[in-house]
């Protein structure tokens, strides 16, 4: 199983502050795949230039989409033209295809992470379609409040500094 620390040391070009920023990121997520009621994936390009998942995070509000670690998994060859835009992107990315995730039906959304002006990688929000038919006030109202967190991953307001 590959390791986060292991994976971003293939890339030179990441500082030690930007390797900080990551791990930041990662300490602090939980709390938008709890809101937002998704999974959320860190998404790399190694030194290789491939994609490659380095974390993970699930929600402890829903059934998780991932039973497996994806952690070190390579992402489909299909999926990198998204991927490409996405990291080209200054603020949140919305997927125009919907992609199926072991028997559910998942829109991804991706937010580049973004660190001192260039872009790190991409966390991905999985959110499962069936999660979202029929959503009450509270459901609604803590997808918002993740949807919020998440869209200040692209502005480098999140992780907090000085937390």
């Amino acid at each position: 199983m590959a390791d986060f620390t292991h994976i971003l040391a293939t890339r030179p070009d990441f500082t030690e502050s930007d390797r900080e920023w990551l791990h930041h990121l990662v300490a602090d997520w939980q709390v938008i795949a709890d809101l937002s009621f998704a999974d959320l994936l860190l998404i790399v390009q190694d030194g290789d230039g491939n994609y490659r998942v380095v974390e993970q995070c699930r929600p402890s509000t829903v059934m998780t989409l991932r039973i497996d670690d994806a952690v070190g998994a390579l992402v489909a060859p299909e999926m990198v033209g998204e991927l490409d835009a996405a990291m080209q992107s200054k603020t949140v990315f919305r997927s125009t295809v919907l992609r199926a995730v072991g028997k559910s039906t998942v829109c991804n959304v991706y937010a580049p992470v973004r660190h001192d002006g260039k872009t790190l990688g991409l966390v991905v929000r999985e959110t499962n379609m069936a999660t979202r038919e029929s959503n009450g006030r509270y459901e609604s109202e803590s997808i918002n409040a993740g949807k919020q967190l998440y869209e200040m991953i692209p502005r480098g307001q999140f992780p907090y500094v000085n937390a």
